[in-house]
């Protein structure tokens, strides 16, 4: 691969006061062709003092080209005073479309060097065509005049156009039409002139193409015109030439050219302010760069004097100047010593100049620039001035011939009385202190010192010092007397509560005709105890995940730093805060809470008492500096997800007044993890075999291994069938101890690999295997499963059962039985194969089907139950003679035995009925031993006469029948079955007509026997004097039938 070198666009240089340095190769614009590999080479030296994580990366705004990159993400960690290298490897597609590519590589250090970084560098690559392998017999050509190499550009200055010549040779047989375009370069930068033609007309036409005949040539003329702003350097445009006949064949090829320099700077320096008296002259320097190269200038001022006499000041003195920039320099020209100004006169001009230095070793129209302003002269009033000066001193001579030999002794005189500082704090537990100053010492008697507010209440104890004796004692330590002068300095006196204080100092003269003489300090003042202030305040994301390890930290229960719990299913980020405030010694409590951006708590708020101090357990993260608490990352552990906003608030001294205060930090956001998810899960073969004592054995693999609860897997049937108990397997402490023979974790990958994992199934039979994924932080269910195909486990062949029971025979004691002689049906049967007997069922019914015998079980589990000892004998067979059925009352049965086996005891091994059994029922004697009406033996008719407007009364039946339990007894047409003996009130029908009651016996036999009652009612015989009307009551609809209004008959 060849690398051509380009001017830089974005030149990242190492500064010698910066802690990392970075080297790149290449280090501007590169140009290679599609299909082969560019490589960018970054050399990272830490000159700082610490050791640095350093990230590089490829930005995501390169675009294609971080595509590209095998590997666009480094890390790695770098000591103090060394370097390393790093290599960014870019495979170019070979169908990559040719064009310029540009990248941004980004190193960062956020944690070491957060100020310095970080630090961008920007490229560009130009990417051509790939190289042609063979170019067909046939195919167009074209060749370039003049030629140009990477090595040997076309130089182009600009203002200037550059021509080439393009040679097209048609080696095709037909007629071809070609085109010539640039697309690496705007349209504006290039033109085509093509050969003028000739139209039928004689006119001369602009062709847009170039017309070959077969096997002619042609030459197409390409102007480069560059614009006069064109940036310095090299250029390689592509060129592409298509034909008609086949638009798919493009011919391509490259220009190189060459940008000359221009250094063509403009420089103008204006006046603003020329003529001054005391203050500064003022320039103004512009700069225009009018060329197109980048200018790094450096400016300074200078005189033509041999001692300068004023001061500059340039702002800016460095400068960097792009193509067409302009920038403005302001310069300010201060005068020197007031002493060297001019008396009289028009002044004083003084001259300087600018000088220009390229950092790049670059021409200048001119290295200097001069200018020149006027000083002027003092005004007259000066001169005046001074010989007042004059005289005020032979004055002053002669004040002084009389102060020493002719004036009176002085009286004390205070000179100064003030204190030591202005203002005391009570933070600082601060007395105030006062100094003072007394001429002619000698002549004082005493001093007092009284402390007053400024409203005149006295605040402070009167202090009194005699002094006609001498230097008081007290005072001795902190005053100094001569013959002139008393100064004393540092008296401390009792005030130190806050607040404002004067002090009053009143000296007392010997001599008694002066009067005391009285001097007051200033306003002195006590500021109160300050209120702490959060200077600052900020929460990052820690870049240890999960917690780390050895590292207390403060958690939403406990605002207390604790040492890290293990890992568990939860998430667990630490958060650390930074913090310092101002007047650390005024806080009572420090706390903070976090909440979401819609103001809802997401940690609660914790406290910390800070009023015996600083807790041991901060010491680690917090320190004082200059009177500020300065605390950095201080862990605090979460463990959901979502935003979070820390507010910091500082409780003040309730010694103090004053609200708390709060600050709050930028938004930290916790982002879920990946879930784990199943990539492969299969076993390790389809088909095992019992026999070969083979165990089905899966293999599978999870990728985000971090992130799984737990695995359950579950083995089914086909059908669905449960074929064997839910295995669950739990990481909450980690890899389960039964997977850590089997199963590899892959950091770096982040997967868990489990391979050759034995299933405990020994029954034969076709299974699928479900396998599903627990993440957490979830809710406990099953988020994805994954399901192997039908998996055969082949069963040994089947031992051969053992012979089942049969039943041979199957008989009652004999076919008839007699109720009346109370006969119960017995029954035998034998049994082969009776060692392999669990129960027999015994069933009586009737030929109707219906169970007239209950069920009856005996249980061989033990050998013959006791209730078939006396009937039963077991030896291979089972023979049962006689065995009582409890079936006595007469009628027909046919019983049925059932054999259950003990292979399969749940289901009917064999099964025999018996031919019907006939038990003869008892006979009963039958007879009608009593049926009477109204008390008296039933006639066979009984006549009833109706009465007008009367119902007629009922007929009281009495009957008594014998007969046996079965004998039944019926009423007809109405009640119907009757008891074998009762009695009825049978109600008579009020319209005339006849009906007949049938009192019938059926026996147990079959047997019948009847008695008939007929009842006619009838109408009385018509009266002669009171015919009654036909129509006065209503027949009945049938002469034999009931009226529908007579009720049925009701018993007594």
């Amino acid at each position: 691969m060849t690398n051509y070198q380009l001017p830089m666009t974005n030149d990242q240089r190492s500064d010698g006061n910066q802690s990392l340095s970075v080297i790149t190769n290449p280090s501007g614009d590169s140009v290679i062709s599609a299909g082969e590999t560019f490589e960018l080479r970054v050399t990272i030296g830490n000159q700082g003092f610490q050791g640095a994580i350093i990230d590089l990366f490829i930005d995501d705004s390169s675009g294609a080209l971080k595509s590209w990159c095998l590997n666009p993400y480094e890390r790695f960690a770098l000591s103090s005073g060394s370097s390393s290298e790093v290599v960014f490897s870019f495979p170019i597609p070979v169908e990559a479309i040719p064009g310029h590519y540009t990248y941004l590589l980004v190193i960062d250090a956020p944690k070491h060097y957060p100020e310095e970084t970080p630090i961008r560098h920007q490229a560009t690559l130009q990417v051509l065509p790939p190289i042609q392998e063979a170019v067909q017999s046939n195919d167009p050509t074209f060749a370039l005049t003049p030629v140009t190499t990477p090595e040997k550009p076309a130089p182009l200055q600009l203002g200037q156009s550059l021509i080439v010549t393009v040679l097209v040779h048609n080696r095709s047989n037909r007629v071809d039409r070609f085109r010539l375009t640039c697309t690496d370069l705007p349209e504006l930068w290039w033109e085509v002139h093509y050969p003028e033609g000739i139209n039928e007309l004689g006119l001369v036409i602009i062709p847009d193409n170039l017309a070959l005949n077969p096997g002619a040539k042609g030459e197409v003329t390409l102007e480069f015109r560059f614009p006069v702003n064109t940036k310095a350097g090299r250029y390689l445009p592509t060129l592409r030439l298509t034909g008609e006949n086949n638009p798919d064949l493009i011919l391509l090829d490259v220009v190189y050219i060459e940008v000359l320099p221009r250094y063509d700077l403009r420089m103008d320096l204006r006046t603003l302010v020329g003529k001054v008296r005391r203050e500064a002259a003022l320039f103004q320097l512009r700069l225009q760069n009018e060329g197109n190269t980048l200018r790094q200038l450096r400016l300074t001022v200078r005189e033509d004097q041999e001692r300068p006499i004023c001061v500059y000041q340039l702002n800016p003195d460095r400068l960097k100047l792009d193509r067409g920039e302009q920038w403005q320099v302001d310069l300010d020209a201060k005068p020197g010593p007031w002493w060297r100004r001019p008396l009289f006169g028009e002044g004083r001009t003084l001259n300087f100049y600018v000088e220009l230095t390229d950092d790049y070793q670059l021409p200048l129209p001119t290295d200097r620039i001069e200018g020149t302003f006027l000083w002027q002269a003092r005004p007259w009033w000066q001169l005046l001035l001074g010989i007042l000066a004059g005289l005020g001193l032979l004055g002053l001579l002669i004040f002084a011939l009389w102060w020493l030999f002719f004036k009176p002794p002085a009286p004390p005189r205070i000179e100064a009385f003030n204190s030591v500082s202005p203002s005391y704090s009570a933070a600082n537990d601060d007395f105030i202190y006062l100094n003072w100053e007394i001429r002619h010492p000698r002549q004082i008697r005493g001093l007092q010192i009284l402390g007053r507010s400024p409203n005149g209440n006295v605040t402070s104890i009167p202090v009194s010092y005699d002094l006609s004796r001498g230097l008081p004692e007290s005072l001795q330590e902190f005053c100094t007397r001569s013959w002139r002068r008393l100064v004393c300095g540092n008296i401390r006196t009792d005030a130190r509560e806050p607040g404002d204080y004067i002090f009053e100092l009143k000296v007392t003269p010997k001599r008694s005709r002066v009067s005391p003489i009285i001097a007051k300090t200033n306003r002195i003042a006590i500021s109160p105890i300050p209120l702490p202030e959060i200077l600052e305040f900020k929460a990052t994301l820690a870049q240890q995940d999960p917690v780390r390890a050895g590292s207390p930290t403060l958690s939403s229960s406990n605002p207390t730093l604790r040492e890290p719990a293990p890992t568990t299913g939860n998430l667990t980020k630490i958060i650390e805060l930074s913090w310092q405030i101002s007047n650390p010694s005024a806080i009572a409590q420090l706390g903070w809470i976090a909440r979401n951006p819609d103001g809802v708590v997401n940690s609660e708020e914790q406290r910390t008492d800070l009023q015996s101090g600083l807790p041991d357990d901060w010491r680690k993260y917090c320190s004082f500096d200059n009177q500020i608490l300065v605390c950095a990352g201080v862990p605090v552990t979460v463990d959901e997800f979502g935003n979070y906003i820390f507010e910091l608030t500082v409780i003040p001294d309730p010694r103090i007044e004053g609200e708390p205060q709060s600050a709050i930090a930028d938004v930290i956001e916790i982002k879920a993890p990946e879930p784990p998810k199943i990539i492969e899960f299969q076993p390790t073969q389809p088909r095992y075999e019992v026999a070969k004592e083979e165990q089905i054995q899966l293999n599978w693999a999870i990728s985000n291994s971090d992130q799984i609860e737990a695995l359950v897997l579950k083995g089914r049937s086909p059908e669905g069938f449960v074929a064997m108990p839910e295995m669950r397997f739990s990481f909450h402490q980690g890899l389960p101890e039964p997977l850590k023979s089997i199963c590899d974790v892959f950091d770096q990958l982040n997967q868990l690999r489990c391979r050759n994992v034995t299933i405990p199934l020994s029954q034969g039979g076709n299974y699928q295997f479900q396998l599903g994924v627990i993440p957490k932080r979830g809710t406990g269910e099953i988020t994805q499963t994954e399901t192997t195909a039908t998996i055969a486990l082949v069963p040994p062949p089947p031992p051969l059962p053992p012979p089942s029971p049969q039943i041979l025979q199957l008989q009652p004691g004999q076919p008839t039985y007699s109720e009346e002689q109370g006969e119960e049906i017995l029954l035998s049967w034998e049994i082969e194969n009776a060692e392999q007997l669990q129960e027999v069922q015994i069933i009586g019914r009737d030929t109707s089907g219906i169970a007239r015998v209950p069920a009856r079980r005996y249980r061989f589990d033990s050998g013959i139950p006791d209730v078939l000892q006396p009937y039963c004998i077991l030896a291979g067979r089972l023979v049962c003679q006689n065995v009582p059925t409890s079936a006595r009352q007469g009628g027909e049965y046919i019983f049925e035995v059932s054999i259950f086996s003990k292979q399969n005891p749940s289901e009917v091994n064999d099964r025999q009925q018996t031919e019907v059994i006939q038990i003869l029922p008892r006979t009963y004697p039958l007879a009608i031993t009593n049926f009477t009406v109204n008390g008296e033996t039933a006639p066979l008719r009984v006549v009833v006469t109706l009465q007008p407007e009367t119902r007629p009364d009922p007929l009281n039946l009495t009957w008594t029948v014998m007969g046996g339990p079965d004998t039944r007894v019926e009423l007809l047409p109405s009640p119907g079955t009757v008891a074998l003996s009762g009695t009825l009130a049978y109600p008579i029908s009020p319209q005339p007509g006849q009906e007949t009651l049938t009192l019938t016996v059926t026996g147990g036999t079959g047997k019948q026997l009847q008695r008939t009652l007929v009842i006619e009612t009838v109408l009385p015989p018509p009266s002669e004097t009171s015919p009654s009307p036909p129509g006065d009551r209503p027949l009945p609809a049938e002469p034999d039938g009931l009226s529908p209004a007579d009720l049925p008959p009701q018993f007594d």
